[in-house]
């Protein structure tokens, strides 16, 4: 992915798999998963999958980024932080 982010076609490939992201999406379940609707499905991926590349962007973006454990964490407690995920 830093190789894609640093040649600045990391989000031609986001792109490409966004179609597969939600089905995925369809088949998870989520207290907060009350979107059924193709056109806001559509709109809450946008919003997801624009602040999940922007993190993987910006966390790759440097010399020596941190391990993946520790931006996973990092994001899980912001999200449970908004109540997004459930403790």
């Amino acid at each position: 992915m830093k190789t894609l982010i640093d040649q600045h076609l990391f989000n031609l490939v986001f792109e490409q798999v966004q179609s597969e992201l939600v089905s995925t999406y369809l088949s998870l379940s989520f207290s907060w998963h009350q979107v059924t609707n193709d056109n806001e499905i559509r709109l809450l991926m946008q919003f997801m999958l624009g602040g999940i590349t922007e993190i993987i962007q910006d966390w790759l973006s440097v010399p020596n980024p941190e391990s993946p454990v520790g931006i996973t964490e990092k994001f899980q407690k912001i999200i449970r932080d908004i109540q997004i995920l459930p403790n």
